[in-house]
């Protein structure tokens, strides 16, 4: 927002069911994500999202997330780690050919 009169932005990401938040992450606009170890696998957003998953007390659950944090490479790191995840994606350079051919049969436009 260019007329914000405090400069200085904060976000913060949390993982949540049932309007509990388990377990956030925060961010500051100069400095980026905080308490976050990131790797070269994965996106900063990605990354964000599997810590707060591998927060959780247990696996085997299926998280639910915006089209904005999803991608292949997370979902697949997810799976390794036993989790599903659910959400709709865009499509990009590796989304599997597989899946575009699935789409493209079975899926159908409204008039």
């Amino acid at each position: 927002m260019p007329n914000k009169p405090i400069l200085q932005g904060y976000k913060i990401y949390g993982i949540a069911d049932y309007k509990y938040i388990f377990n956030w992450i925060w961010s500051l606009r100069e400095k980026g994500l905080v308490e976050i170890v990131l790797l070269p696998k994965l996106t900063n957003t990605s990354y964000l999202v599997q810590t707060l998953v591998l927060s959780l007390p247990r696996s085997h659950l299926a998280i639910y997330m915006d089209n904005f944090f999803t991608s292949v490479p997370l979902f697949t790191e997810l799976r390794a780690c036993n989790f599903g995840a659910i959400r709709t994606t865009r499509q990009y350079k590796e989304f599997p050919q597989g899946l575009v051919e699935i789409k493209n049969r079975f899926s159908t436009k409204l008039n």
